[in-house]
């Protein structure tokens, strides 16, 4: 237990310290967006209680990953990317009456976070050794299919089920971002559940560990990283309730989402024994 808290709070004070290098960095670069941003207290401790959420949610995809050095950093980095960047800013960018110059310094600062986060989790977590090969149960075309489906339409009825939940409470501000909602959000929200499948699938199918610990640690990253820990801080576009009752939002159909992925894609490890120099036949064996 005291090497998993030192393991977290080694990656939680350098992903603090990094981030916070990283946007200072930009600001002095692009210059800060926002007016008036939010200041105090509350703004320092939602920022790390972020990052330490952050940190936490890695342990145990890094640690029990098939995957190494190079390749374990590129599914982490990917599915931190895509979860918290790419999918988080394309909502942003429908939803939010934002400038660009503010989408691109919080994707840019995004990008960076995914950056460090995923790097010092893999360098931190990472196992350093195996004494067994270890190899996975492959999937056919038709299991495949029927999962990614399966995956597609849960990512679609929980964000819409989600959302009208909370749409009393935050339609208020809503109307005030000039959003016009039609049919075409149907497929975005298509397309963006098979990019959650995308983004997240290699890290996924390298976990070694049973079903459940593997469903449980996806349903603790992808809320996470899909925008509870970035709503802990106030910020200068959502008043405070309307952030609150996305967290919740957020918070409990990714968990529910996250865990469904988990569970589909799965897979069964086996490992055996790596042969030895003596288990090999000898030249002489064989030539007698």
């Amino acid at each position: 237990m005291m090497q998993l808290i030192r393991k977290v709070g080694l990656v939680f004070i350098g992903g603090t310290v990094g981030t916070m290098i990283a946007g200072g960095a930009l600001n002095a670069i692009l210059g800060n967006p926002w007016e008036d941003p939010p200041q105090g207290i509350s703004v320092f401790a939602g920022l790390l209680l972020g990052n330490f959420l952050y940190a936490a949610v890695l342990y145990f995809p890094i640690r029990n990953s098939l995957l190494s050095g190079k390749a374990l950093f590129a599914a982490a980095f990917l599915a931190c990317f895509g979860l918290s960047v790419f999918l988080t800013q394309v909502e942003a960018l429908v939803f939010l009456d934002m400038e660009s110059s503010q989408l691109l310094f919080a994707s840019i600062h995004g990008t960076l976070a995914a950056l460090i986060f995923a790097g010092l989790a893999v360098r931190v977590y990472a196992r350093r050794s195996a004494s067994a090969m270890e190899r996975g149960s492959r999937l056919s075309s038709g299991q495949w299919v029927w999962r990614i489906a399966v995956a597609d339409v849960s990512y679609v009825v929980l964000y819409f089920a989600a959302g009208l939940m909370i749409i009393g409470f935050v339609k208020e501000f809503y109307d005030t971002q000039n959003l016009q909602v039609g049919p075409w959000i149907l497929p975005l929200q298509i397309v963006r559940g098979l990019a959650y499948v995308a983004f997240t699938i290699w890290l996924v199918r390298s976990l070694h560990g049973p079903r459940w610990q593997v469903a449980l640690s996806m349903a603790l990253l992808f809320p996470v990283y899909a925008g509870v820990a970035a709503l802990l801080t106030p910020n200068g576009i959502m008043p405070d309730h309307v952030r609150y009752w996305h967290m919740l939002e957020i918070g409990w159909s990714n968990f529910v989402f996250g865990g469904i992925i988990g569970f589909l894609f799965w897979q069964r490890i086996e490992s055996t024994e790596a042969p030895s120099v003596s288990d090999e036949p000898s030249r002489a064996t064989l030539g007698g």
